[in-house]
């Protein structure tokens, strides 16, 4: 029971409810990489750690998925992130740490 209410919650938290019963193959990059973070955070992790989380995103997803890292860090949660775009370090208001 508690499995399946996790999957439901994770799945309605990054819509992808109407993705449960496809099979992988048939999913976007998009819908592939929201559906891989949902996995993830489905485990309650106290730091996630990410790389690229928006890469192959469209605006719905992007904006689901950085609404998402927003709360979680607002719930005092890590999240570490490893990207190449600017934008979520700025929607993030994240501190940044610049490789170069």
């Amino acid at each position: 029971a508690e499995v399946a209410r996790r999957v439901a919650d994770c799945l309605a938290l990054f819509d992808l409810e109407g993705l449960r019963d496809r099979a992988p193959w048939q999913l976007s990059g998009g819908e592939k990489r929201r559906l891989a973070i949902a996995c993830v955070v489905s485990l309650a992790p106290e730091v996630l750690l990410l790389d690229e989380p928006t890469n192959d995103l469209d605006e719905r997803g992007y904006a689901r998925v950085t609404s998402f890292l927003s709360s979680y860090v607002l719930a005092d949660r890590t999240v570490v992130v490893s990207t190449h775009d600017r934008r979520l370090v700025d929607d993030l208001g994240a501190r940044e740490l610049a490789l170069g």
